[in-house]
């Protein structure tokens, strides 16, 4: 008897009705989703392939019985006896509904209504559910309230479906337990009790059901209807997130990314989290952007452009504003994906046009630049004004460059200063450092070196090296006050490690020129680092540091090299050196005629030595010059405010 029982429970089990099931809910939306069957004993069967029923009678041996048919019937519908074969699952499934057997009248319910082995027929399959349902069937009462609540087979009646699914709920039924909770949780056909809410969803909880788990973790979290408990609510959405509820599993990952950019600790469970949210975003744009931004900046995941466009890209596709922009930008620049001017800027419009200010300024950009459209500058003063007005500050600064420039619309240095300062105060480090430089200059204004180092320290706050090389050089006014000093280095080797090759001359020069000697190593370096980024000032000295052998062995032939890429810069200094090299043969052939070019070059830029060995050699000069300073002050006579690159 017992075997037979678990055969029966088995066989019952491999149903194959999670098709029929998800197809009667394709015609009738549901205001409460249901993705849970249970059996009568409260055994939550998961992501359903069948349903098991423990029945309340022992099973007669006698083949006769009613219980035969439907056991029939599954071999049938299961495929077991042969070919799968509906119909004849229903027949048989008819004879013993109508011989009164409550579980083939509630299988027989579920064929009318999904129109498996049968023509859908919703009344039909209200009148078998009613059927068993009176002969207290958990899932016939389930379906019964599940047609009252969405008008199948029946006049709509919350009442009526409320008290099947209490009645349902009552009998262990797990997914009834929840919607019941559900419905006390927030007054939905019930009246609002968050009490007895807990106590449904707890019992649904226990027994498994992730979605009755996340509910249950807001209660705690939110202290409705149970005392608020953080660590319990914690333990609840972690149970509902790997019984994959979708809101529990994006909550959690949310919680846990969050968690991780704060702290930067446990990257395990943060790399589980971009796990769940890939796994709910099919559907749901915002965690698309999410996972886009994530792989373009690599938080927790490795920086991969691609991928961030695809999931921008999906994001873009369901109306995100934000992807659309991101995904435009990627576009523009050929960054993961083939570089597509014209579809980022239909991109940009469809952002601009939900009033996106970013997507505004970049389309405004577009149009004055004519990147992927016909320029227009109407066009383009349209979208920057437009974005400026709502407060975006990147769009101030490109309308202060504008009227600047004068090339777009007619200079309007009034109008340029305007937006430079709106831009400068929004935060736009770009225009702090642009607003510092013309108070250090005098620029449209009085000259204020305070001012300037005021708005080169937002800047450099914000990590522009070249803000952070000017606001250095604010503390080198005072070179004996050693706090001072400490500060200029600091901001001196920020902007020096992003490769600003003005502050690693600075820096250079101010290492090499302590007194106690010990950083020779430090000056070499810096000096050395400016010279490859191409700073003509650390190319000369470098080429007097190799020729005369000071910190570094001498090399002749590399002073020449040095020599001569500072001098293609127009360094006068490295142009007579260049000179006298091939004029002497030092470090190479010998080459005068290429030599008296570069003397000339020199003297033309007022190297007066150069002058005067062109005279020696019966060349002459085409003007006088200033005697020039002796080549070996270093590094006391290099002038200490070294233009800045914007």
């Amino acid at each position: 008897m017992p075997v037979f029982r678990r055969l029966l429970s088995a066989l019952l089990l491999a149903i194959p009705f999670l098709a029929a099931r998800e197809n009667a809910y394709a015609h009738v939306p549901a205001p409460v989703t249901l993705p849970r069957a249970t059996t009568t004993a409260g055994e939550c069967l998961g992501d359903l392939s069948g349903w098991k029923t423990e029945h309340r009678q022992p099973i007669p041996e006698q083949t006769g019985h009613s219980l035969i048919a439907p056991f029939t019937g599954t071999l049938d519908l299961s495929g077991l006896t042969g070919k799968k074969n509906w119909r004849a699952a229903r027949l048989r499934y008819e004879k013993a509904a109508e011989n009164g057997d409550p579980f083939a009248q509630y299988f027989l319910g579920l064929m009318y209504l999904t129109g498996k082995g049968a023509l859908k027929n919703p009344e039909k399959a209200f009148d078998w559910f009613l059927q068993a349902a009176r002969r207290n069937v958990p899932e016939a009462q389930y379906w019964l309230a599940d047609c009252y609540a969405h008008d199948r087979g029946t006049a709509k009646s919350d009442r009526e479906a409320m008290r099947w699914y209490r009645i349902a709920a009552g009998n262990g039924h797990i997914e009834a337990q929840t919607v019941t909770g559900l419905a006390l949780l927030y007054g939905v056909g019930l009246q609002k009790n968050e009490k007895e809410a807990a106590v449904w969803l707890e019992k649904a909880a226990n027994a498994g059901n992730a979605r009755a788990q996340y509910y249950l973790y807001k209660q705690y979290r939110n202290g409705t209807g149970l005392p608020a408990n953080p660590d319990t609510a914690m333990q609840w959405l972690e149970r509902s997130a790997r019984g994959g509820w979708p809101d529990a599993k994006k909550q959690l990952g949310l919680i846990r990314l969050d968690r991780y950019l704060r702290k930067k600790d446990n990257l395990p469970q943060a790399t589980e989290a971009v796990t769940w949210l890939k796994d709910v975003a099919q559907k749901d744009p915002k965690t698309m952007h999410l996972l886009g931004t994530l792989y373009q900046d690599g938080l927790i995941v490795r920086a991969d452009p691609e991928e961030a466009a695809r999931w921008f890209d999906k994001a873009a596709r369901q109306g995100h504003a934000e992807a659309r922009l991101r995904l435009a930008v990627q576009l523009l620049a050929g960054d993961g994906i083939a570089a597509d001017p014209e579809k980022a800027v239909s991109l940009l419009q469809q952002a601009a046009l939900t009033g996106n200010p970013k997507a505004e300024t970049l389309l405004g950009a577009a149009y004055a630049g004519g990147t992927g459209v016909e320029q227009n500058t109407a066009k383009a003063l349209y979208w920057l004004e437009k974005a400026a007005a709502h407060g975006e500050p990147n769009a101030q600064y490109e309308l202060s460059r504008i009227y600047q420039d004068g090339q777009l619309v007619p200079k309007d240095e009034l109008r340029a200063r305007q937006w430079l300062e709106k831009a400068a105060e929004n935060g736009q480090r770009d225009a702090q450092y642009r607003l510092g430089m013309a108070y250090r200059q005098g620029t449209g204004t009085n000259r204020n070196d305070g001012k300037a180092c005021e708005w080169f320290a937002k800047a450099a706050k914000q990590n522009l090296a070249a803000a952070q090389y000017a606001y250095g050089n604010c503390f080198l006014h005072t070179p004996d006050n050693p706090a001072d000093r400490q500060k200029a280095l600091h901001w001196l080797t920020l902007a020096a490690g992003q490769n600003h090759a003005a502050a690693q001359f600075r820096l250079a020069v101010l290492y090499a020129g302590d007194s106690d000697g010990k950083h020779g190593t430090q000056a070499l370096k810096w000096l050395e680092k400016a010279a490859e980024n191409g700073f003509a000032d650390a190319q000369y000295w470098l080429g007097i540091f190799c020729h005369d052998g000071v910190h570094v062995p001498q090399n002749l032939k590399t002073a020449r090299r040095w020599y001569r890429k500072a001098a293609l810069q127009g360094h006068p200094g490295a142009q007579y050196r260049l000179g006298l090299s091939l004029l002497d043969g030092e470090g190479g052939d010998k080459n005068p005629q290429e030599a008296f070019g570069w003397l000339e070059k020199a003297a033309e830029n007022g190297v007066a030595e150069a002058r005067y060995l062109l005279r020696q050699h019966g060349h002459s000069g085409n003007r006088s010059v200033a005697a020039p300073a002796p080549a070996h002050d270093w590094p006391e006579k290099i002038p200490r405010q070294i233009p800045a690159r914007p």
